[in-house]
């Protein structure tokens, strides 16, 4: 195969014969987890295939097909692509999340939405492996019917994310509105970051803004080794591009997920931070919040494995298992949840003032004991990172 020349122009009636000739393929760029280093997904990324081995990339085609009307048909063209190499992908790693690109085009006909939910009613598409793309341009037009597109699609488990965030177009109102999963932080923030301040105080601040929304944060275009450890260091959750590998062809990225272990090492220090953050603010929030007993967290918000450092605890037990100070903490974390339940309760039963602050004591008391050992597992893995 080779790439395509830039200066070939491309047309629309030859794009409609690709189709007919089913030149058009899905390559899938491999996403990692920071916090065990493994691969836990792709994005399918279309090329175009042309009879002499020519590949030609997105942005070659995809604008002349939004211009003519054409990228919906190319979209519902692509798949039954996608649900053949989905059955291939998932029956060598179940567990893989696999992201499609829908163009706001695609999402504004009423007929491909139909036509799209059925294929997951019908399971032809397995809705908990699946994510759906949009870009942040996309959803700042959304209208009622697409937004009910959106809603129908999570109600059904598929996960919703933002592409190419960053790039300055969305509102936090469309944020808090829509079911988003995820955010995926535009390539060119990333690359800018490396050598540019101001840039990496807005990357600092996009990450920091998908966690405190529960939102996963994916890095876009990372193709050093020392951008991916700032962006492990500072608490980012997954990320793609070049340091992992390009966009492969489905039977070179089966070989890729079926030879990796753990791709590339891994660094707990964004995820302590985090999880130090977290704990804070909820202990703030219960506190806080004392006085007006109807707004407190009701008691299965108050399961230990739901709030973010429980999360957190969870996915970091893959790499952090039998560490003294990480098997503490999970103990300790469980008893402070205990606490915070035995508090939540008496205030939900209008206890007197003298009890709350008893049980608020015995709470703090054993949230100071779940700093100290995050502030240890923090203190380790930064002396760890500087040998």
């Amino acid at each position: 195969m080779k790439n395509s020349s830039a200066d070939v122009n491309i047309t629309k009636e030859e794009i409609l014969k690709g189709l007919e000739n089913r030149e058009f393929r899905f390559f899938y760029q491999p996403m990692v987890t920071f916090a065990t280093g493994e691969v836990s997904g792709a994005e399918a990324l279309i090329r175009w295939i042309r009879p002499d081995g020519t590949i030609i990339p997105p942005d070659r085609f995809i604008p002349l097909a939004e211009e003519e009307g054409i990228i919906t048909r190319i979209t519902r063209a692509m798949i039954p692509v996608l649900e053949e190499d989905l059955g291939k992908i998932l029956g060598q790693k179940q567990s893989l999340q696999i992201s499609l690109n829908l163009s706001g085009k695609d999402i504004e006909q009423g007929e491909f939405c139909d036509y799209f939910v059925n294929e997951i009613r019908e399971k032809a598409l397995p809705a908990e492996n699946l994510t759906v793309e949009i870009t942040e341009r996309t959803i700042l037009n959304l209208d009622k019917t697409t937004r009910n597109f959106l809603v129908s699609l999570v109600s059904r488990g598929v996960r919703v994310a933002v592409d190419d965030f960053g790039i300055g177009f969305s509102s936090f109102d469309n944020l808090s509105i829509l079911p988003l999963a995820s955010l995926k932080i535009d390539q060119n923030i990333i690359r800018k970051a490396a050598f540019w301040a101001k840039a990496l105080t807005i990357l600092d601040h996009l990450v920091n803004l998908a966690h405190q929304l529960y939102l996963t944060s994916v890095a876009e275009g990372v193709e050093n080794e020392s951008m991916y450890r700032y962006l492990c260091q500072l608490g980012c959750d997954q990320m793609q591009g070049y340091l992992i590998s390009p966009a492969l062809p489905r039977d070179e990225f089966l070989r890729f997920i079926r030879e990796e272990t753990r791709v590339i090492g891994t660094n707990p220090l964004g995820g302590i931070y985090n999880a130090i953050v977290d704990h804070a603010n909820l202990v703030r929030r219960i506190v806080s919040l004392l006085n007006y007993p109807n707004t407190l967290p009701d008691m299965s918000d108050l399961d230990h494995t739901r709030c973010g450092l429980g999360r957190w605890l969870h996915l970091a037990d893959q790499v952090l298992n039998g560490n003294s100070q990480f098997e503490f903490l999970k103990v300790v974390h469980r008893e402070f949840h205990e606490q915070a339940k035995f508090l939540v309760l008496a205030a939900h039963e209008n206890k007197d003032r003298e009890s709350l602050v008893q049980h608020a004591s015995e709470m703090l008391k054993v949230s100071a004991r779940v700093y100290d050992l995050l502030t240890s597992l923090f203190e380790e893995f930064v002396l760890k990172d500087l040998i």
